[in-house]
């Protein structure tokens, strides 16, 4: 509706089940603020944010099953926690300030803005195209797996980390202004795999 649905959560938000948020009001929309403990105590298979902004601070602790979030958020400090994925199926996140781990998974969710991964983190599909820069930390571990392809358009990257990259689809960039890797790391092709670039205009995929 209008101004939209807020929910501050500075407490513990349990769901217990296999539940959905969503704004079928539309206009202004609904946004999810979480600077306590989000928690899927039960259920195993997804509660879902459709159309429902997540942004969090706090811990997000997934015990089992998924939380499917669809419409984007903001990850600006905290932690992740649980057995259970963290899935980021669609929309625009910005990942920086929050610990991950090989639960949190993008299968199509775009990362915009400035990123820092830390802890670890699984690419399996979604375009990144968007982001102003996108740094794994020291100590971090990006996985990038499945045979979709993983777009880093007119991105800054930056790793410190590990780079785990396991999967047949290919690494592509491009574009305007182009796309920079500077690997201070480990960069680890763990095939015969392919990074270009497909999306031309300064033609540039500079591997640093």
């Amino acid at each position: 509706g209008i101004p939209g649905t807020l929910i501050n959560n500075y407490g513990a938000w349990d769901s217990q089940g296999d539940l959905t948020f969503n704004a079928d009001y539309g206009s202004d929309g609904f946004n999810f603020n979480n600077a306590g403990t989000f928690l899927k105590s039960a259920g195993t298979n997804s509660t879902i944010f459709s159309t429902v902004v997540f942004n969090n601070s706090g811990v997000v602790n997934v015990a089992t099953g998924t939380l499917n979030l669809t419409a984007g958020g903001n990850f600006s400090g905290g932690s992740e926690t649980g057995n259970g994925a963290l899935l980021l199926s669609a929309g625009g996140f910005t990942i920086n300030g929050m610990t991950t781990t090989t639960n949190v998974l993008d299968a199509g969710g775009t990362l915009y803005g400035d990123n820092v991964i830390n802890g670890a983190f699984v690419w399996s599909s979604g375009p990144w195209y968007n982001s102003s820069s996108v740094t794994v930390a020291t100590n971090t571990v990006l996985n990038i797996t499945s045979g979709a392809d993983h777009d880093i358009a007119d991105v800054l990257f930056t790793n410190y980390g590990t780079v785990a990259w396991s999967g047949l689809g290919r690494v592509r960039g491009g574009g305007i202004p182009g796309t920079t890797i500077y690997n201070y790391g480990l960069w680890d092709s763990q095939g015969d795999w392919t990074l270009n670039d497909d999306y031309g205009n300064d033609g540039t995929v500079l591997f640093n």
